[in-house]
């Protein structure tokens, strides 16, 4: 009966760690919601609802699309033809977005609120 007791014990604490874990770990969507102006003359919107904007200066409309963070990296889908995505670093005021296409040309966005 004691070892019972023990193992389930072990087990909540196991438990525990593993949520934990996982809560720090997990990036904060509201973190990089915002505005995020590029040194290439394009404008990111990332909204809180998971839905963004990107413009540029050369365009005359805005592309919309979603965006989530996943594997530690931002990642915006559906507004080009190919996805781009910025790893998560210690900076949460810059982002530098880049592409497996070879259409993007990587470019640093500095967040604006």
């Amino acid at each position: 009966m004691k070892t019972r007791g023990f193992k389930t014990a072990i087990m909540v604490v196991l438990t525990m760690c593993l949520v934990f874990s996982l809560t720090a770990c997990g990036e904060n969507t509201k973190d990089y919601a915002g505005t995020w102006i590029g040194n290439g003359s394009s404008t990111l919107i990332l909204n809180s609802d998971m839905t963004c904007k990107y413009t540029y200066s050369k365009w005359k409309h805005a592309e919309e699309g979603i965006w989530r963070i996943e594997d530690n990296k931002v990642v915006v889908a559906d507004c080009l033809d190919y996805e781009i995505y910025a790893e998560i670093g210690e900076s949460e005021s810059s982002l530098l977005f880049q592409s497996d296409s070879s259409t993007w040309n990587d470019e640093l966005f500095i967040k604006s609120n």
